[in-house]
């Protein structure tokens, strides 16, 4: 089965949360928690998205908190 892999990273490229996906997963819900369980700081990060199909893709996302 094929999988993909979604990388959130801050600006220095470190990947401050991971999800892998199964084959036919669309959409996914996060809250804002980075792998080590706490929320992520208000920024600018970068989203990744790696398939196992060698396809890869790439965006930004604002996180702001009050």
């Amino acid at each position: 089965p094929s999988k993909s892999i979604i990388h959130i990273m801050n600006l220095s490229g470190k990947v401050v949360k991971k999800f892998t996906l199964d084959e036919g997963n669309v959409i996914l819900n996060w809250d804002g928690r980075g792998n080590d369980g706490r929320y992520l700081n208000t920024g600018v990060y970068l989203v990744a998205g790696f398939h196992s199909s060698q396809s890869q893709g790439a965006t930004k996302l604002a996180i702001i908190r009050k």
